[in-house]
């Protein structure tokens, strides 16, 4: 069987899947084989093999081995060797028709292109590569390539030969341009075959080929880029005849969707994205507003082309990624009623200039949600192309209804001019509810499982049975029996618990796989056991069964079967697991760790040991401690009830690292009136000067004022640890000054050009020097000795008259005088 298995009349590639389903048929080993569209057994819609010619124009066929649904295993090989001829002969016939690579004509770069061949649907080039195949008959055939950024081309004549494939490459021409790359899935209501049902005509630009969407029709389309929020309108819905008919227009991030309403249309239409909670959109469905008939052709809207109308212009932002750490909480990476998780938000730039200085502030207005980062928080700088990322701290309250939906906002900010507010949704889990058909009996008649006694039940509602208010209490590392029976042969019965409370089954939650309730009416029996290491706690348990058929699949929709669901309640007994994590496990002398407690079981005391830390134990649940000395630590907790306690011991956990030597050596006094002055005194190097008068590491006297400043100097090491000195430094006026200064005095000053130095005791001097306003040494003696009650004569010749600074060098200090000329 081959395609339309929706449609009656032949499909585009008639002869070229006519042509491979007869080769199937005369190399494999079948004497009475038959081929046929899909139809000529009975109509469906949405197989595999439909998606895959509908959507990618590729072939599929569907072969069914024997009309015996269960041939017996020894069979098997049998069926494999009479199939294998024909499957070879696939292979072979996949390498015929035409192919080639579609290149642009400016860089020769591989182009993303759909290739009409003849009349048959499009298929599509590698975007990496360029290449396409298609396999086709012998002919002569048009072909027709359409691209975003590119001018549609037509090459004419193209021969395909019997048994070969015709190679030709194509150059496109770049126009910009975007329009509808893939059609993702179509539905007309009632299979109206009067409708030609071209879907393919709606790709590419305007070009007066039309799809109609049939009454109450619906298509989803993906137009291979963002379309993104520009000034004014962003996209336009081009109809296809003269005639004005209506639609309803939606976005979405995903062919899947969810679907964000744009608006109703009627003709030739365009939107905004503004005008939505979306600043972007790749995807896009279009509903027809089911006036008219649906059974004739051309019925509802009349869809020739879609096309972008924003452009990016500057810097332009799209959150990238969202992580949502819950590591305080269950750590199954997602935000849960009652917890508190930190949301880490990237964003990208995919504009044409860097977006500066970014920050962005986070608020969900709807009810159950807390964000407790209520201020901008910084991304910094993003280059074009580049990311960046920021965290929020994100409370759900515990009554957060299962399949709520919040909406959050993000509002940024740029130092360019930039701005604008990105949303996302996250909504909280719920049970999946699969139906089945039980109305012959198939499924459960009778279950029980402790105080769960549910025998002679009988089918329920679409085959999902909701008994969550029926519970029993079971405990961990114990082992429980189930009674279950069915009222139709040959069920396969599967148990899960939801045992982390996500309100989803996984498979290591599956406690009993594929039971076979072989015979009605009879009660079988069979045991699990409940696994050890649980948060204890209410749990919802879900039995299915499915006939003939493996039913471990929790969520999947049987033909004949059904679903229940109960409540389970766990106690821990006296199973405990002690677990913990810290806040930070590298910190500084003096830093603060918040530990938390992530033990498991029915813990009632909590008793913390933490070598080298203040204080050195708690028995508080989550204690915060300090840590004074440098060293590796560990970390142990014990937890306890009245049964049984537990410990642990994290060896070498806690690392706390020393604060850095920091040093700020002496600065000399200096005038109001002096120009700024370099602070280099500050070791190690690399810190931050800090105080009055001091701006980007140098210091400015008359910012400072008159009088004594202190100044700081901040210095953070590689492992983050931050250490500081202070320094004090006189700034003076500089007129009357005390003519006594650290035991010597000059005199006169001001003077006129000779000056003399008395001391108070003995000076062995380096070195004598005078220095003008700008630093420059203008008098200079060295080796000098100084003895008490002598006078050490200083001439300032030449030396314009001003302020100057006189500095005596010595073995233990340096003593500076202001001297005025």
């Amino acid at each position: 069987m081959y395609p339309w298995y929706n449609r009656t009349e032949p499909c585009p590639d008639n002869s070229e899947v006519m042509e491979l389903a007869d080769v199937y048929v005369n190399n494999s080993g079948y004497s009475n084989l038959q081929s046929g569209p899909g139809t000529s057994l009975y109509p469906t819609t949405g197989t595999t093999a439909e998606s895959y010619y509908g959507v990618m124009g590729s072939h599929g066929i569907v072969m069914e081995l024997s009309s015996d649904k269960q041939p017996p295993t020894s069979q098997l090989m049998y069926y494999f060797n009479i199939n294998l001829p024909s499957m070879v002969k696939m292979v072979e016939y996949a390498g015929y028709g035409v192919e080639g690579i579609i290149s642009d004509s400016e860089t020769g770069d591989p182009v993303a292109a759909v290739i009409y061949v003849g009349p048959t649907l499009p298929c599509y080039s590698d975007p990496e590569v360029g290449d396409f195949h298609k396999f086709m008959m012998p002919g002569n055939y048009d072909i027709k390539i359409k691209a975003n950024g590119y001018q549609t081309k037509v090459v004419n004549n193209i021969q395909v030969n019997e048994l070969s494939s015709t190679v030709i490459d194509i150059e496109l021409e770049p126009e910009e341009h975007q329009s509808i790359y893939r059609i993702c899935a179509t539905e007309i209501p009632g299979g109206n075959m009067a409708d030609e049902g071209a879907s393919w005509n709606a790709i590419g630009p305007p070009d007066n080929l039309n799809y109609s969407l049939g009454k109450d029709g619906w298509m989803v389309f993906d137009m291979q880029q963002l379309v993104l929020d520009g000034e004014g309108n962003d996209i336009i819905v081009f109809e296809g005849d003269a005639t004005d008919e209506g639609f309803t227009f939606y976005a979405g991030s995903t062919m899947d969707g969810p679907w964000v309403l744009l608006g109703d249309g009627s003709g030739t239409t365009e939107f905004d994205l503004g005008e939505s909670t979306l600043n972007e959109a790749r995807f896009f469905k279009m509903e027809d507003d089911g006036d008219g008939s649906g059974n004739v052709a051309d019925a509802g809207f009349d869809l020739d082309a879609v096309q972008s109308m924003s452009s990016i212009a500057g810097a332009y932002i799209l959150i990238d990624e969202i992580v949502i750490n819950d590591n305080t909480g269950n750590g199954n990476g997602q935000l849960d009623p009652g917890e508190t998780a930190d949301f880490e938000i990237t964003l990208k730039n995919i504009g044409n200039e860097d977006a500066l200085n970014v920050t962005g502030t986070l608020t969900c207005p709807g009810e159950y949600i807390t964000v407790q980062t209520s201020g901008p928080q910084e991304f910094g700088d993003i280059l074009m192309d580049e990311t960046a990322l920021a965290t929020y701290t994100v409370s759900a309250d515990e009554l957060v209804p299962a399949g709520h939906t919040s909406t959050f906002a993000l509002a940024y900010t740029g130092d360019n001019g930039i701005s604008g507010t990105k949303y996302f949704e996250i909504t909280f889990p719920d049970y999946c509810c699969p139906t089945a058909n039980c109305s012959f009996s198939d499924g459960f008649a009778g279950f029980s499982l402790g105080q769960i006694d549910n025998m002679n039940n009988g089918c329920s509602p679409n085959g999902y049975g909701d008994f969550t208010d029926m519970s029993t209490e079971l405990a961990v590392g114990e082992t429980y029996t189930v009674e279950w029976e069915t009222g139709y042969d040959n069920q396969l019965a599967c148990l899960w618990i939801d045992l982390d409370s996500d309100m989803a089954f996984e498979q290591e939650e599956l406690l009993i796989a594929d039971f076979n309730l072989i015979n009605s009416g009879q009660v079988y029996s069979t045991n699990f056991t409940l696994p050890e290491n649980l948060v204890a706690g209410e749990k919802r348990m879900r039995i299915r069964a499915n006939w003939q058929e493996s039913a471990t699949d929790p969520c999947l929709t049987f033909s004949y079967g059904e679903t229940e669901d109960y409540t389970v309640v766990i106690s821990s007994g006296s199973y405990m697991m002690p677990s913990f994590i810290a806040g930070e496990t590298e910190v500084c002398e003096g830093g603060e760790v918040q530990f938390t407690d992530n033990s498991v079981g029915d813990i009632t005391a909590w008793s913390w040991g933490f070598p080298g830390a203040n204080p050195a134990t708690s028995t508080e649940q989550n204690p915060m401690v300090i840590y004074e000395n440098p060293g590796v630590y560990d970390v142990t907790l014990t937890v306890s009830n009245d049964l049984n306690s537990q410990s642990v011991t994290y060896e070498n956990y806690i690392t706390t690292f020393a604060l850095p030597e920091v040093t700020f050596t002496e600065i000399d006094d200096m005038c109001l009136n002096w120009p700024e002055q370099e602070l280099t005194q500050g070791y190690p190097d690399g810190g931050e000067y800090s105080g009055p008068g001091v701006m980007y590491g140098y210091f400015y006297p008359e910012e400072a004022g008159i009088g004594s400043h202190t100044l700081s100097y901040t210095y953070i090491d590689g492992n983050g640890c931050e250490n500081f000195a202070e320094q004090t430094v006189y700034v003076d006026e500089c007129v009357g000054i005390d003519e006594t200064h650290n035991g010597f005095s000059v005199q006169p000053n001001p003077g006129n050009g000779t000056f003399y130095l008395s001391v108070e005791n003995d000076m062995s001097a380096h070195k004598i020097s005078i220095l003008n306003i700008l630093g420059k040494e203008v008098f200079v003696e060295e080796n000098i000795q100084l003895m008490a009650g002598t006078t050490y004569h200083i001439r300032l010749a030449n030396q314009q008259p001003g302020i100057y600074l006189l500095k005596i060098s010595s073995d233990k200090e340096s003593i500076l005088k202001i001297i005025i000329q």
